[in-house]
């Protein structure tokens, strides 16, 4: 059965790398490691690239994939006016096949744990802490497959995903103001200098939050892969907004692929 489920999972992601090397064209390897972790048919140099500028986690399948999927769909979702509780039933389900499909590495696992449990508590009306979460995450990753523990990736996933959860409690920059006299001075600002500012302190804050990251991994990626990439402090920031950006035509190319096969193929000859 194991075997079975295996061998439909290479055959769906063998199908969707296929469908982007038509569409993508060159940058179809790249395609490919982005959206459905298959990296076999990128260049050696290029993950190298990534390794020494700090973004390979762009190309490893972990919690932002997972993250943007999530959002993203139940956005979606939601526009096209869907009940939300039944928008949450279908953002639980697609990533959890997502990550089946990827091959369920632990920062996929503790990504679409973490998922579950936030529309759990939004479907039932509560919002449970995200550290609480976190925990929850960890001690179903740790009952699975207790080496999980030694392992580098799964270290860094959680460290990393640590390090966010306190940067939204303690940050003031990733939260909105409760100060009523603030609110009122920037209610009598105009509509673009609002704008500027909440982006200017969305900057800051993302910068902030990726310094921390850096710091607190950087011994553990210097200690295991011998880089220290400092040059991700700046990179990571200016490639943040377009990652979500590729993974949404990404996977409206993956699926709307079929429909324009057929329209290929049914389309009269001239």
């Amino acid at each position: 059965l194991v075997g079975s489920e295996m061998c439909i999972r290479d055959s769906i992601r063998a199908a969707g790398a296929a469908a982007l090397e038509r569409h993508v064209d060159d940058r179809a390897g790249l395609a490919a490691a982005l959206l459905l972790g298959s990296r076999e048919a990128l260049p050696a140099e290029d993950s190298q690239e990534f390794l020494v500028t700090g973004t390979i986690h762009v190309l490893s399948i972990s919690g932002l994939h997972v993250g943007i999927l999530a959002i993203g769909l139940f956005r979606v979702l939601r526009t096209v006016a869907v009940r939300r509780s039944w928008a949450l039933v279908t953002v639980a389900v697609c990533t959890g096949l997502y990550a089946v499909l990827v091959g369920a590495e632990t920062p996929v696992v503790r990504a679409t744990l973490l998922v579950w449990l936030s529309c759990l508590g939004a479907a039932l009306g509560r919002r449970s802490p995200a550290l609480t979460a976190l925990a929850a995450a960890a001690i179903v990753v740790v009952v699975w497959h207790p080496p999980e523990v030694f392992r580098v990736g799964t270290q860094l996933s959680f460290l990393s995903t640590a390090v966010l959860v306190g940067a939204a409690v303690f940050s003031p920059s990733l939260a909105a103001s409760d100060d009523p006299i603030e609110r009122l001075i920037d209610g009598s600002r105009s509509r673009l200098e609002r704008r500027l500012r909440r982006w200017g302190k969305q900057a800051v804050g993302v910068a902030l939050v990726g310094t921390a990251i850096w710091a607190v991994t950087a011994p553990i990626v210097a200690g295991t892969f011998h880089v220290v990439s400092p040059i991700g402090l700046v990179l990571n920031p200016l490639i943040a907004p377009l990652v979500p950006v590729a993974m949404v035509w990404g996977f409206l190319c993956l699926l709307f692929t079929p429909v324009s096969t057929c329209l290929l193929y049914t389309s009269p000859s001239p």
